[in-house]
């Protein structure tokens, strides 16, 4: 009977070592196919190359804010501190109406592009930015820049917002705060001067003064600064006039000539500084005034609020540039 019981235990013993081994070949078939599964749902769901992205309407003109934010050194005066995941930026190119971006941490580098897309009106265009990933055929690595996209996209929002805010002030885009006014100075005494190079300060106030003497020998009275329109010419020499709006006409001289304009509207904004930021702030005028389909009706002037014959330093001249517009 003992030698029964030991085959009999032997067999049982066989059984359950075949049991055995088929569960283990049972688990690991489901493995398998529970991996290929996960892996083909991999590369259905993420693709090979996608984008993180984020969408933004700003209340400005679309070519100014292109324009802006082509500039790489705009970037810094708006780009969250902390970055984008701590990522820094740095702007590679652009082509309208996209601007080529690539987000750096190190030595890894993300590719991207904002764009500037206009709505069909003037005053407001959408703000569009995007990062692309290209993790390639790795399963992991396709989870692994899918996860970091999802990340970046959160960021996005944030720092889209900041740029949006930043766009929508003009002086950011155009150096000044650009407002719409009447002008008031319909009499005016005229100089014209011809200078071999833009003209001085000196040059400029021997013309101020020979026009407020004769206007105080006309009993007349100033009623606005001086105003100054200068047209390089291409020798380098350059035509000027200048003029001083007064309360009544008068007759003038052979060099001083009255002029009077019906009151119009006009573009004006004011910047600080010397000559050259007064000579940009204007052109930075014009250029606004193009962006927002102004025709200009007349001879653009800057208005020298400050003395600058008294006043050295040039940081401290206030001048009021104005474009007439319709």
């Amino acid at each position: 009977m003992a030698w029964l019981c030991y085959i009999a235990g032997k067999r049982c013993c066989q059984v359950n070592d075949k049991t055995k081994m088929y569960m283990r070949k049972k688990w690991l078939i489901a493995t398998v196919i529970l991996l290929v599964l996960l892996i083909s749902l991999i590369y259905i769901v993420i693709p090979g190359q996608f984008d993180a992205s984020y969408v933004r309407p700003v209340r400005c003109n679309t070519s100014g804010a292109f324009r802006a934010i082509s500039d790489s050194s705009f970037w810094a005066k708006w780009w969250p501190e902390q970055g984008i995941k701590g990522y820094s930026c740095q702007v590679k190119g652009h082509a309208y109406p996209k601007v080529a971006m690539v987000l750096q941490d190190g030595d890894e580098l993300i590719p991207g592009t904002v764009s500037i897309l206009p709505t069909g009106f003037v005053d407001s265009t959408m703000l569009f930015m995007s990062c692309h990933f290209s993790p390639g055929a790795n399963p992991v690595s396709r989870v692994v820049q899918y996860l970091k996209a999802i990340s970046i996209h959160h960021e996005m929002a944030p720092a889209v917002t900041l740029l949006s805010s930043f766009l929508e002030k003009k002086e950011n885009i155009y150096g000044m705060d650009v407002q719409t006014g009447m002008s008031t100075d319909s009499t005016l005494v005229v100089m014209q001067l011809v200078t071999p190079a833009y003209p001085s300060t000196a040059e400029l106030y021997r013309a101020i003064h020979a026009i407020r003497d004769y206007v105080a020998s006309q009993g007349a009275r100033e009623t606005n600064s001086p105003m100054l329109h200068v047209i390089p010419q291409q020798d380098g020499h350059c035509e000027s006039m200048v003029g001083i709006p007064v309360n009544k006409e008068l007759k003038g001289t052979a060099v001083l000539v009255p002029k009077r304009f019906v009151p119009w509207k006009v573009l004006m904004g004011e910047v600080h500084g010397g000559t050259y930021t007064a000579e940009r702030a204007m052109d930075q005028l014009r250029l606004y005034a193009d962006d927002y389909h102004k025709t200009t009706m007349a001879a653009s002037f800057q208005s020298l609020v400050t003395e600058r014959d008294q006043e050295r330093d040039t940081t401290r001249w206030i001048t009021r540039v104005e474009v007439p517009v319709p």
